[in-house]
């Protein structure tokens, strides 16, 4: 079991691609350990040069990213806005081959099967690595909370109340 020493996570945050810089700051911080990021390929594109940081400070951290080319968690709104493609479809992007340009080893996959073979060889590499596995995509877990929370969970306050703040 692992301590809450040895993860960093905090899904609530909201905040679209913090799990690289996250990793970096982990390896450093802990360079004998092992540093893996779970990521998606909308957050990843957020904080992708990241990775030249990594290979330069020769941060071999792992970071897997599941590559579906949609914003899932931003759906809901679209549903809402009754707009399907409400800025859900991500362009297709090859970020193995975008580590690869950063200086780091970028395998892409297709299949779970392949993962074992991967990750072993990715854990071994003298540099950062990232797995690029391409999924269908699928819902946001969360995605039925949302819309009851942009509903009726924030409301904007009163005019008067209001101040701008420079």
């Amino acid at each position: 079991m692992l301590s809450s020493t040895q993860i960093l996570a905090d899904p609530a945050m909201g905040h679209p691609g913090f799990g690289l810089p996250f990793a970096n700051a982990a390896k450093l911080a802990h360079p004998d350990r092992s540093v893996i990021c779970i990521t998606g390929d909308g957050a990843l594109g957020c904080t992708v040069q990241e990775l030249e940081t990594a290979a330069r400070y020769g941060l071999n951290i792992l970071v897997v990213v599941f590559n579906d080319s949609h914003w899932g968690m931003y759906k809901p709104f679209g549903e809402i806005l009754e707009n399907s493609d409400f800025g859900t479809k991500l362009t297709e992007v090859d970020f193995a081959r975008a580590a690869e340009g950063f200086g780091c080893y970028g395998p892409n996959i297709t299949s779970l099967e392949a993962l074992p073979n991967v990750f072993a060889k990715a854990l071994s590499a003298s540099k950062p690595t990232l797995i690029n596995i391409g999924v269908e995509y699928t819902p946001h877990p969360m995605d039925f909370m949302w819309p009851s929370i942009i509903m009726h969970g924030f409301q904007f306050p009163e005019a008067e109340r209001m101040q701008a703040v420079a």
